[in-house]
């Protein structure tokens, strides 16, 4: 091999390693924005995923707080028709009363008018 093709092949293989030292910090460069980019989506994923959180925090807060009321709200209902049903069947009887009383009232009279007559 002569000193012209042995620099060659020399300055060949230095060509190639620069052009694989080239294409390594490309690929490199390339990789790390690929990095950068992920990271800012996971981070925005990440604030995303924390505010559904605290969505669904809040919506569920609402719903005991609702479900707390309704019950109260219920029990309060059932004492109100409780009461109704005692005050219906205090008036029913009341009724009956005032029934009885009329009729007494009239056999009275009519025993007022017997007596008036006959004497």
């Amino acid at each position: 091999m002569t000193e012209q093709e042995r620099q060659r092949t020399i300055d060949f293989i230095l060509r190639s390693q620069a052009d694989a030292v080239i294409r390594q910090e490309l690929w490199e460069e390339r990789w790390e924005q690929r990095e950068e980019r992920w990271e800012k989506r996971f981070d925005k994923h990440q604030r995303e995923m924390e505010k559904l959180r605290a969505e669904v925090h809040e919506v569920v807060q609402a719903a005991r707080e609702l479900t707390t009321e309704s019950r109260a709200h219920e029990r309060r209902i059932r004492r109100l028709e409780k009461s109704e049903k005692r005050g219906t069947r205090r008036l029913d009887g009341m009724r009956d009363i005032v029934r009885i009383l009329a009729r007494l009232e009239a056999r009275s009279a009519r025993r007022l008018d017997q007596l008036e007559k006959d004497s």
